[in-house]
């Protein structure tokens, strides 16, 4: 094989295991092939019934009649997932149609292997994510890296071709993102080497410093290199191959590996450079390069990237930190051997069936140990749940009543940490940063919802850097008022407030009682000032002495005290009323029409954590608050336990982030 096998293997692959599993026959394969009457392809569906015959896997091919018909082809991956396989080898990544392929897929839990279009200058996209996207995470990955500073030249693509367009719009968007990056000028190739290598002679002529160059395609990147390389000048190059979006996706385990059979001899990395890989399941992101010798006329290169997960916060990866994935970006060049497959491509490229073989082998062998199926282990050591508020409050409750039922389901102990601090954001932050492996778990409550329309600037996206694993909780709000208020039903408090100066507690601004009664405010047409606490007992005593005429407080510390006769409880802020205190009306049905506040609780896991370990969670946590221990406990207190799917989660999330920014721009409230 043309691949440097030995350092894939080593330390990555555990191959027994994944024989085993091959050749127990229990293994199926489904590879979709576009276009059969290109000869690459061709060789892609010798080499998947090598596959068959090496490892005893069941190959079904799925080749639509009519190469181009968008329609059939869907209908085809439709047929697919009804169809189970254990694997899909996806082989027209160069079509446009495919990216809601893999996605769909991707959602149907079936793993797939990509495999780029062999035509030089292809490249691994179109994996779940527009060009857009691409471009934008490309650009912010170089920027943090190179620590929010520098000069950089954009080589564009041919205006007409939509990748290339909505990937130099993502670059744009990250510029306007990063004001210490400065822009020194773009150029428009198409397509072609020649062309990019032109336009990056003449900035190179006219700029002395070029820390980067951010090219829309491969073929134009390896322009770039050929005038850098005349120049004497050095530039990070991104580009070549779409290696950072691959990988992105590699690590997630939404595709398990990618095979590349494009190479250019221009690219390929200088002689001499050390390889790194190691015994142990970790290695370094370094590549490795070993030329091979060969009596052969035509000299052969490969090279492998090991890749650990991408730095953060412009740090470098460490190997000890970061675990390499099974899935490695591979990319080879290989000829044909002299029989009836050969075919010149473009007087360069030339395809072997054996070569694709064993490389899509690797791939195949690998999918025993994919996340999807470590998924299948999981977990295999402690898990962490952050709670990003003090020990002692609803919060760390919950979370200690769903980490012991984790514990006791999975069998591996759940510890507790504890990290408080602005508003919950240093414990977010943590989880945010941590390895999307599913041992480090966060347990929020409705601050993460109102964060972003309180901080200008949080050191993580509330959404895109969280998985939702499930809710847990879904709790009211009491409004309180003192027991020598004059109001005793909601309506009398509205009235009272349009007649008086009257104030009220939260325990901080962007607490959830804080903007529970801004809401209020909001609808019923009033005006109150508010007086934050730092803590709820605090809070309670100034409503219950009279020093503020309201209070919106949880259930499980307000109902004892409106039992008790301290303080007057008028309304609960949920659509229904509690079953622990059904005397208590809703605040809409008594006199404030469409108010409705529900704060929640909920676990989250660092983005990108495998779905099948999200899955094994959410069954998990789910089961726990139906136990008759946990429901009583909580609807007792006044608390609706609350499991629901990710899908669920996630869009609560949304709505409420969506809500709490636009209730915050109405009161006044300015962001921190």
């Amino acid at each position: 094989m043309r691949i440097l096998m030995a350092a894939v293997i080593s330390g990555v692959m555990i191959l027994g295991a994944a024989s085993a599993h091959a050749a127990d026959g229990n293994m199926t394969i489904a590879v979709f092939t576009k276009n059969l009457t290109n000869p690459a392809y061709e060789a892609f569906r010798i080499a998947a019934d090598q596959i068959a015959r090496t490892t005893g896997a069941k190959v079904v091919h799925y080749v639509p009649k009519q190469p181009d018909n968008v329609a059939e082809q869907k209908a085809m991956v439709d047929q697919v997932i009804k169809d189970r396989p254990d694997a899909v080898i996806f082989i027209p990544v160069d079509d446009l149609a495919m990216i809601d392929s893999v996605k769909k897929l991707n959602d149907a839990k079936i793993p797939v292997v990509l495999v780029s279009n062999p035509l030089p200058g292809s490249f691994v996209t179109y994996v779940g994510a527009d060009d857009f996207e691409i471009g934008y995470r490309e650009a912010r990955y170089l920027f943090d890296n190179m620590g929010g500073k520098g000069k950089i030249v954009v080589i564009e693509g041919t205006p007409a071709a939509p990748t290339n367009r909505e990937r130099v719009r993502g670059y744009q968007r990250a510029f306007a993102e990063s004001p210490g990056i400065e822009v020194l000028g773009s150029g428009v190739g198409n397509y072609q080497q020649p062309d990019a290598r032109r336009v990056m002679e003449k900035l190179l002529a006219e700029h002395p410093q070029i820390d980067a160059v951010l090219s829309a395609n491969d073929s134009m990147a390896l322009g770039v290199l050929e005038a850098l390389k005349a120049a004497n000048r050095t530039a990070i190059v991104i580009g070549i191959n779409g290696i950072l979006p691959a990988v992105k996706q590699i690590e997630t385990g939404a595709i398990l590996a990618t095979v590349d059979s494009t190479c250019s001899r221009s690219a390929a990395p200088r002689r001499g450079r050390r390889c790194v890989t190691s015994s142990a399941s970790r290695c370094r992101t370094r590549c490795c390069c070993r030329p091979r010798s060969s009596t052969r006329p035509t000299s052969r290169r490969g090279w492998c990237r090991s890749i650990s997960a991408p730095a953060r916060n412009g740090a470098r990866s460490r190997a000890e930190d970061s675990p390499a994935p099974v899935g490695l970006l591979l990319r080879t060049e290989v000829r044909y051997p002299a029989s009836e497959q050969e075919k010149d491509w473009e007087g360069d490229q030339l395809m072997s069936a054996s070569g694709i073989c064993r490389a899509l082998l690797v791939v195949c062998l690998a999918l025993a140990t994919s996340p999807m199926a470590r998924a299948e282990e999981y977990p295999t050591r402690t898990i962490k749940m952050i709670v990003p508020t003090g020990a002692g409050g609803i919060t760390d409750i919950l979370a200690r009543l769903v980490g012991k039922h984790i514990s006791e389901q999975l069998g591996q102990p759940v510890i507790i940490d504890n990290r408080t601090g602005a508003g919950g954001t240093i414990g977010t932050r943590a989880v945010a940063q941590a390895e999307p492996d599913g041992y480090t778990l966060l347990m929020v409550f409705p601050s993460h919802a109102a964060n972003p329309a309180l901080y200008a600037k949080l050191p993580y996206d509330s959404e895109k850097d969280f998985a939702p694993i499930s809710m847990v909780t879904r709790v009211s709000e009491i409004l309180l008022v003192p027991n020598t208020s004059p109001a005793k039903s909601v309506r009398e408090l509205v009235e009272l407030a349009r007649k008086e100066p009257l104030n009220y507690a939260s325990v901080g601004v962007g607490s959830l009682a804080h903007l529970a009664t801004e809401l209020f405010l909001s609808k019923a047409g009033v005006k109150m000032t508010h007086i934050p606490y730092r803590s709820v007992p605090q809070a309670q005593q100034a409503v219950m002495s009279g020093e503020v005429a309201v209070f919106f407080d949880t259930p499980i510390t307000a109902l004892p005290q409106a039992r008790a006769g301290t303080v007057r409880a008028l309304g609960v802020s949920t659509a229904k009323r509690l079953a622990a205190a059904p005397d208590i009306p809703t605040i809409a049905e008594a006199g404030v029409d469409g108010y409705e506040v529900t704060g929640w609780n909920g676990v989250l896991a660092p983005a990108n954590t495998p779905r099948p370990i999200i899955d094994k969670l959410n069954k998990t946590i789910v089961e726990a608050l139906k136990t008759p221990e946990i429901e009583k406990l909580l609807m007792e207190q006044g608390i609706e336990p609350a499991g629901n799917s990710p899908e669920e989660f996630a869009a609560l999330m949304h709505a409420d982030i969506e809500k709490w920014i636009r209730v915050t721009r109405e009161a006044g409230i300015q962001p921190q």
